[in-house]
């Protein structure tokens, strides 16, 4: 699994869906983390998470790969919500801050993902996965192939 960090304010650039088009390509499960989600517009959020999943959606096109899940996250809630954070010293703020954050339904989401059992199951179906590539790679070249004439 590979973990795929935006930044908000200018989320999916050129370089960026290069790089997350040759991740794809390895057949890996990807996870987008849109973090500085506190920079933007309440108003603006949903508008943001269609278009970086429209554009997602169209880099990975027709890769075989599960959808790409989208997480948007504020690295600074959270790191504010567990700075000076001990285990008897909760404030109500400080919770509602790690909520606000969203990094507890990435760090559950990632913990299922990557449990024993996920990573073993993963390990068994890759070998698999690429055989499919493979597979649809030379019915598409003998696609493209024109046949030669019997003599």
């Amino acid at each position: 699994m590979h973990a795929f960090e935006l930044a908000a304010e200018r989320p999916l650039s050129e370089s960026e869906t290069v790089l997350l088009s040759q991740i794809c390509s390895w057949n890996r499960k990807v996870v987008v983390i849109l973090n500085k989600m506190d920079i933007t517009k309440e108003d603006d959020r949903g508008m943001l998470i269609d278009y970086v999943s429209q554009n997602v959606a169209r880099v990975v096109g027709n890769i075989k790969i599960e959808p790409v899940r989208i997480f948007p996250v504020s690295g600074r809630q959270a790191l504010e919500a567990v700075k000076g954070m001990s285990s008897d010293s909760v404030s109500g703020s400080r919770v509602q801050l790690l909520r606000n954050s969203n990094i507890e339904e990435v760090k559950s989401y990632l913990s299922e993902e990557l449990s024993h059992q996920n990573i073993v199951r993963e390990k068994l179906l890759n070998p698999l996965r690429m055989m499919d590539r493979i597979v649809e790679t030379i019915k598409a070249l003998c696609i493209q192939r024109p046949k030669s004439k019997a003599v």
